[in-house]
């Protein structure tokens, strides 16, 4: 039976910073304090970590299985087939796109996103209007349908290293939904690529430790409190990642 559920992608080999996503905050991993916020979405229960083959991601995989959660390993390059295989091993429709490095993500907009897909009568991608604020609405919703055909026919390197590009790139196509976020920290950043991300994000659970269910208004007080920490990654370059997929498209070649 077909079943909704979250696709974590994660990896040790980050280009900008290797090994984010175990990076320590007062005992844990930032992986595991993505697990615990992830646990806490009232409308999506099933949890898959996505990571690679390499050996280096033994690591997070035994994180997961600490956790009870069930793991798929693929290709590192190829996201866009790692979530596809995954997806398919676990029979999820439709699945929810998550990344490792936004260890601060907001259970309660993966709900609404959640209620929202099912709302708007299964849209082809629904995620969130830029701008948000980085690293806490960084969610996606699609149904298996439109995954399998971005997985069969996307060839650029950028579609294929992220994983809904292939929709977000061909509106006329997919009926693509967004969502306002309409909050006043919707400029700040709070996901993990570099050094200075992972101060502020460890600043923050610092903070707020040992509770880690804080939710959107929290963090917006929070931010409107301590400017000197949400200030200090602030003009970091949003999607950067993506725009270094773009000059690498042409080099994948077509699938067989």
């Amino acid at each position: 039976m077909k079943k909704i559920g979250i696709i974590i992608q994660a990896r040790m080999g980050s280009s900008r910073l290797p090994g984010k996503v175990l990076k320590q905050v007062s005992g844990k991993s930032l992986l595991e304090y993505l697990f615990d916020r992830l646990a806490q979405a009232k409308k999506c229960k099933t949890i898959i970590l996505a990571t690679t083959i390499n050996p280096e991601d033994d690591k997070l995989c035994d994180k997961a299985e600490a956790y009870g959660i069930p793991v798929y390993r693929g290709s590192e390059d190829d996201v866009l087939d790692r979530y596809y295989q995954a997806a398919k091993q676990y029979n999820l429709d439709p699945v929810i796109r998550i990344t490792a490095d936004c260890p601060l993500i907001l259970p309660e907009l993966i709900d609404m996103a959640c209620v929202a897909f099912y709302n708007e009568n299964i849209p082809d991608y629904l995620g969130f209007k830029l701008p948000y604020p980085e690293g806490l609405a960084d969610i996606a919703v699609f149904p298996f349908s439109a995954l399998e055909k971005a997985w069969n026919e996307a060839e650029k390197m950028s579609e294929r290293e992220h994983v809904t590009k292939f929709l977000i790139n061909r509106p006329d196509r997919f009926r693509l939904v967004r969502l306002d976020v309409n909050s006043v920290i919707n400029e700040f950043r709070y996901t993990i690529d570099e050094d200075l991300d992972y101060e502020v994000v460890k600043q923050i659970i610092e903070d707020f430790h040992p509770a880690n269910d804080f939710n959107l208004k929290d963090l917006e007080e929070y931010s409107l409190n301590h400017p000197e920490v949400v200030n200090r990654n602030k003009h970091i370059m949003r999607n950067e990642g993506y725009y270094i997929s773009l000059q690498k498209d042409g080099k994948l070649g077509s699938r067989t």
